[in-house]
């Protein structure tokens, strides 16, 4: 994939094993901390893109070690995306991976999967693409945004009344800080904003990108109360907007009690958000310090 980070355009490689879990392959060690609070190793790569465009249509050529040392080279073409892949439903599935990972939503709004060739090696051995249903082959290009919830874990604490910094089991670091009743931070993908009532109620989630674009929210039917309250079975309904369009909803359920809490986040639409509901497990150790867990669970859990 080609993303945005600041002025430059860089590529990644997401690699995966059989049974779900990725590896992140990044050009540099400055790009390491891309997403830190999602759990999965990291590598640092050369990766080597060819890309050029002729008659309309994209050639390209991508070369990288993946995860266990093997020469990785993809070759892809396409036509260009135009006006005419612009999509009218945009809310898309992520055809069942990172499932260790993420539970998630797509907004694509660009994709064309007609005249597409691609084709993997690795070592030289090719591997043919895998196919929907055993018919459709999985090759297209697209234009999308994904967002969610991921499988995470953390240590919490407070540096002073408007510092959180969250210290992450991979070794990276998040710093928020509180302004007005917003608790935010910002990276190399943009800025994260936790909106709060004047009494510590968490009302909405916001993520802009790096020009101030919102691309994600996180709406809920009524203000979350103070996790370090104590209360039992709490109800919320929520709705996931991607790029201003809601694409996902469901409930959240939350049991807290002086030194422990626990949020269920149960997506209800669409079937794939719903096949991933989230659990986080929040435990106090201290007025200061409280140690964070999620996972991405099956339903049959709840």
């Amino acid at each position: 994939a080609q993303i945005r980070i600041g002025n430059d355009l860089i590529w990644l490689a997401k690699d995966s094993t059989y049974d779900g879990l990725q590896t992140l392959i990044v050009p540099s060690k400055k790009y390491l901390n891309i997403l830190p609070e999602i759990n999965l190793p990291r590598l640092v790569r050369d990766i080597e893109v060819k890309e050029e465009i002729i008659d309309g249509s994209l050639f390209l050529e991508a070369t990288f070690e993946n995860q266990f040392g093997e020469n990785q080279k993809i070759n892809f073409s396409s036509p260009t995306l135009t006006k005419k892949h612009i999509q009218k439903r945009t809310n898309s599935s992520t055809f069942n991976h990172s499932k260790k990972n993420v539970s998630a939503v797509l907004d694509i709004d660009f994709k064309n999967l007609k005249n597409v060739d691609a084709r993997v090696t690795y070592d030289n051995f090719e591997r043919k693409v895998k196919k929907v249903f055993g018919l459709i082959p999985v090759k297209a290009l697209l234009s999308q945004t994904q967002a969610g919830f991921s499988a995470t874990s953390f240590m919490m604490s407070f540096d002073s009344y408007t510092d959180l910094v969250l210290n992450y089991s991979s070794g990276f670091k998040s710093s928020f800080k509180k302004v007005n009743n917003i608790l935010f931070k910002n990276d190399l993908l943009g800025e994260t904003q936790y909106h709060f009532s004047g009494g510590h109620e968490l009302k909405k989630i916001l993520i802009n990108n790096q020009i101030g674009e919102k691309v994600f929210e996180f709406r809920l039917s009524a203000p979350l109360p103070d996790v370090t309250r104590e209360f039992d079975d709490l109800i919320r309904s929520f709705v996931v907007y991607v790029n201003g369009k809601p694409q996902g909803h469901g409930f959240i359920k939350v049991v807290s009690n002086t030194s422990f809490c626990r949020i269920q986040i149960l997506p209800k639409y669409p079937f794939w958000f719903k096949d991933r509901p989230v659990e986080v497990l929040i435990k106090r150790l201290n007025s200061l310090e409280y140690k964070v867990e999620s996972r991405i669970m099956l339903n049959e859990d709840f």
